[in-house]
């Protein structure tokens, strides 16, 4: 690994790579850094659901032939980034209130359990660490205004409370719905001040875990992810397109 970089992913149980850091090791080709620039673009809401990309516009943008434009935009379409718009363009993935609600109610079902599992437990040094520097890598990113790498550090956070767990099949779940955690997360940290209360709520959740008081743990996380849902929600009804 070079000196300036970091891996963002571990070994879970289920042989599934998790993320478990948000600095990424340097990208080393075209398809590479095409695939980052796209991905950072819609995570942090400079390409929104109202433009449509195509390969021939990208592949003009970046000056690169239009195979590695192609590849990149299935590859993300296959990760539930983005959807087909018209004939040859893709967009970012709209996401409708009812997946939405679903979407929480999933997550409300695993997530306060998992919290109250992790904190039963306990939680070694160097995991307390590292959700420690999950929480550092947010405040981080809200100080340079980056969504982007916030929206990275919550979903890593999240992830690891569950690979914590030791349940493989629990933590695969949650792994893979990251991207729509992302896509929704984008929505609610629109609002002004979000950034700082999501901070507050994920301390509030770890203090807990490593007070191994259950109780508290599964309540704090209930109530994270109510509230990041009644944000959403509000959201997308002020929007014309719902």
């Amino acid at each position: 690994m070079n000196d300036d970089a970091r891996s963002t992913t571990e070994r879970a149980d289920t042989g599934a790579e998790v993320p478990v850091l948000v600095s990424f090791s340097r990208p080393k080709t075209m398809k590479e850094h095409l695939s980052l620039a796209l991905r950072e673009a819609i995570l942090d809401g400079r390409i929104g659901p109202d433009r449509t990309l195509t390969e021939i516009a990208l592949a003009k943008q970046f000056g690169v032939s239009r195979t590695p434009v192609r590849e990149v935009l299935q590859e993300l379409e296959h990760e539930g980034l983005l959807e087909p718009a018209g004939i040859r363009g893709k967009r970012v993935r709209r996401i409708s209130p009812q997946e939405i609600r679903e979407l929480f109610w999933i997550r409300l079902a695993l997530e306060p359990p998992i919290a109250a599992r992790v904190a039963e437990a306990g939680v070694r040094e160097e995991d307390h660490a590292l959700l420690r520097s999950l929480i550092r890598e947010q405040e981080e990113a809200k100080a340079r205004r980056d969504a982007y790498r916030f929206l990275i550090a919550d979903s890593a956070l999240h992830i690891n409370l569950a690979r914590l767990t030791g349940l493989p099949k629990v933590t695969e779940i949650i792994t893979n719905l990251r991207n729509l955690f992302q896509i929704v997360g984008l929505t609610a940290i629109q609002r002004l001040g979000r950034l700082d209360e999501v901070v507050s709520e994920h301390l509030r959740i770890l203090e807990a875990i490593e007070r191994h008081d259950c109780r508290a743990a599964e309540n704090a996380v209930r109530a994270h992810l109510r509230n990041t849902e009644t944000i959403v929600m509000e959201q997308l009804r002020a929007d014309r397109d719902y």
